[in-house]
């Protein structure tokens, strides 16, 4: 699996977008990893086919997060338009964003949203710890789909076919 950097890119756009463009990055990073979760555990893929990190908070989008930790920040939110050159940051829609992302990655990434809106860093830090996943290692999408057989089943005989095709 390679992490698909522009859906990443778009996923995160479109999640701060609902926020006027400004977002907390600790809620952004759970946000997106929820919503990976939610679209894995329906569909069978990740959004971003980013991997997943447990951090001492939490799940880590590792990818997505070194693309946007260093990002100029005003306390803990980040402008995610400072992604894109300034010509395609003047006219960047949420209409845009939403053009380029299937209906199932809209779903989960709203699905997401919702559940981490206006929650503070405890709450959120609460909600994606549930779970207990290894510390400090690389979370597996076995692990994510939290035990579901046929899901197992039907990623693997994905991973089989891409290595068949060179993938």
């Amino acid at each position: 699996m390679s992490w698909n950097k522009r859906k990443a890119m778009l996923a995160m756009l479109y999640i701060s977008a609902k926020q006027d463009w400004r977002i907390d990055l600790y809620q952004l990073m759970k946000t997106i990893f929820w919503a990976d979760k939610l679209h894995l555990q329906k569909w069978g893929e990740l959004i971003t086919d980013d991997v997943y990190k447990q951090s001492k908070y939490g799940p880590v989008p590792f990818n997505a997060y070194k693309l946007v930790v260093n990002l100029p920040r005003d306390n803990c939110a980040i402008d995610l338009r400072d992604l894109v050159t300034d010509h395609g940051r003047d006219s960047l829609t949420i209409e845009k964003i939403k053009y380029e992302l299937a209906q199932s990655e809209i779903d989960a990434l709203d699905m997401a949203y919702e559940i981490f809106q206006g929650q503070d860093f405890n709450n959120i830090k609460r909600i994606v710890q549930e779970t207990e996943y290894p510390p400090n290692q690389i979370i597996s999408l076995e692990v994510l789909a939290e035990g579901d057989e046929e899901l197992i089943s039907y990623m693997r005989s994905q991973d089989e076919y891409k290595m068949a095709l060179g993938q």
